[in-house]
């Protein structure tokens, strides 16, 4: 490991760096790597990776670790792997990945630590000037404080013409301004998708808590039956 970013009071972003020093393998955006314990190899999680997912010169990983206590991993994440710590890392995998090449309008909905998976997809077009189509993420948090990167969204927001990032806080705190610092109060539901990218045949995919995802896409498909994707 070779730093490790606190993004909210609960997650964590470790970038990771081969220890021999070589290139890593690309990866479509949507992936995830597997760490494991070195005296422990049969015991894994899987992690998104948070980071752009083309470069020629891939040298670093970045993930999203949530602390869940009790957890395998999470709790060392945050609390005892340090800078220079080794772990066993698997290639990027996973069935799921966003196609990149269409012309349908994209809308992510994710709740918290779930959009993780999502900046890959974002950020390569970003940092080179490509292109993407229409893009809407649907993102969904408590407050400001467990906003996981805000900042770094916002900014993606400025750089991509065809995209429009909307927050969601279902408990904003005091200081939290709608308008400023969240675009709709409440949870990410159906009711909030544009009816004009339903009608455009947009494809959703969707990344959060296992209630969250039978909700929206029970309000999605009751009666427009759109394209919807479940990242998990």
């Amino acid at each position: 490991m070779e730093s490790a970013d606190d993004v909210t009071e609960d997650i964590r972003e470790p970038l990771l760096r081969p220890a021999d020093g070589g290139p890593l393998p690309e990866f479509r955006p949507g992936r995830h790597i597997t760490p494991a314990e070195a005296d422990a190899p049969g015991t894994t999680r899987a992690y998104s990776l948070t980071g752009a997912a083309r470069s020629d010169t891939l040298g670093t990983y970045r993930l999203a670790v949530r602390r869940i206590d009790g957890g395998v991993f999470s709790p060392v994440v945050h609390r005892g792997l340090t800078a220079g710590a080794r772990r066993l890392v698997t290639v990027p995998s996973g069935l799921f990945a966003i196609p990149v090449d269409h012309d349908q309008p994209v809308v992510l909905l994710a709740a918290g630590v779930g959009i993780t998976p999502f900046l890959g997809h974002l950020e390569p077009p970003a940092s080179t000037g490509g292109s993407v189509p229409e893009v809407v993420p649907h993102h969904g948090n408590r407050n400001r404080r467990t906003h996981p990167f805000a900042d770094r969204l916002r900014k993606l927001d400025e750089a991509i013409a065809r995209l429009t990032v909307i927050d969601h806080y279902s408990r904003p705190d005091a200081e939290d301004v709608i308008g400023v610092h969240y675009s709709a109060f409440g949870r990410v539901t159906a009711e909030h998708i544009d009816e004009e990218l339903i009608r455009r045949r947009a494809r959703f995919y969707i990344r959060g808590p296992q209630a969250m995802i039978d909700a929206v896409t029970a309000g999605l498909t009751a009666s427009r039956r759109p394209e919807v994707r479940h990242l998990r």
